[in-house]
């Protein structure tokens, strides 16, 4: 019976084991960006909160600078 030799084996065992460790790994990249996309949808209803206090507390037409915090009317 024909046989592959045994450095051709072990050639092939070792691909195989980096082929399944890259899939591994992309699995896993997506399991965090789900995650990440999880977390970026609270930030941006925490935002849409903050904004909607801010509009309740100062008026529709508020404008923050966001670097000193002043609060301006945006039709000025």
């Amino acid at each position: 019976m024909a046989q592959i030799e045994q450095t051709q084996l072990t050639q092939i065992h070792n691909l195989r084991r980096a082929y399944a460790t890259a899939k591994l790994r992309i699995a896993e990249i997506e399991i965090e960006k789900q995650g990440l996309f999880i977390q970026l949808s609270k930030v941006s209803e925490k935002i849409a909160e903050e904004e909607e206090a801010i509009k309740a507390q100062f008026g529709d037409d508020a404008v923050i600078d966001l670097k000193t915090g002043e609060v301006t009317n945006g039709n000025s």
